[in-house]
Order: C-alpha cells, then structure tokens, then sequence
C-alpha cells in the first residue's frame, strides 16, 4: 500500500534538520477555518499547521534552489511519518517537487529554536535515514 501523497503551500519557519545528506523544512500552513456557525463559507479566521519536509540532499537538488527562512514554498511529496521537533508532533512528507517563491526583503525571522527532533512512524526509508536522533 502506498502512502498518501500531498501537496501544499506554506512559509519556511525552521531547518530542524541541516545535514551534508539531508534537510528538513519546517513549513506553517494557513487554512481558511470555516466554524459552521453561520452560512459564509469562511469565518475570517484560520487554523495554523506545520509540516515538516524532507529533501534528501543527492545530486538531483545540487543545483536547485533550496529554501531559506520565510521563503513561500509549494511542495509536492509523500506522508511518509511524523517528526516530533521539540515538544511538537508533525507530519513528515518525503519532497518530490519543491518551488521556492524567496523572501525579497527582510522580516522578522519567526523561525524558533527547535532542539531536538526525532522521526517515528512507518514508512521511513534510506532517503531520510539523515532524520535519526542524535546520539
């Protein structure tokens, strides 16, 4: 069976992850939060996710622009498990494509320390084998 695949678009909020073989976004998501108290399709309010994203750093991506902070992204991957980062739980999605819109001028970085991370979950594989805990 194979696992879901997403697309999606958020703003870059953290590196959890910046190996030599591999690097984690974190991306917060937006969505139009509808509360069904009335009959608008939108209430003017949103709910905020992050999803974490794995871009195995191989030859494919050597010459490709690569996310910074606050950097707009549209993904395309594979839910491949979670990745707790600090106290927080998120989905991991293994990155298939990845469009990168950069910051053109400067904002207050809202990326926060993450310490450390683990990854769990099935469906894990040797392209983010990078995503072990450290010792």
């Amino acid at each position: 069976m194979m696992n879901p695949h997403l697309t999606f678009f958020g703003i870059v909020t953290g590196i959890p992850v910046n190996k030599p073989n591999c690097r984690v976004y974190t991306l917060t998501l937006r969505v139009p939060h509808r509360d069904g108290s009335t009959d608008s399709p939108w209430d003017g309010t949103y709910l905020v996710y992050d999803l974490h994203c794995a871009v195995p750093l191989t030859v494919r991506w050597a010459h490709r622009p690569l996310p910074q902070i606050n950097d707009s992204c549209f993904v395309t991957g594979e839910l491949i498990g979670l990745l707790r980062v600090g106290d927080r739980q998120s989905p991991l999605v293994r990155v298939a494509e990845i469009n990168v819109t950069h910051s053109t001028h400067l904002e207050e970085n809202i990326a926060t320390d993450h310490g450390d991370y683990a990854e769990e979950g099935p469906g894990t594989s040797g392209e983010t084998s990078c995503l072990q805990s450290p010792s």
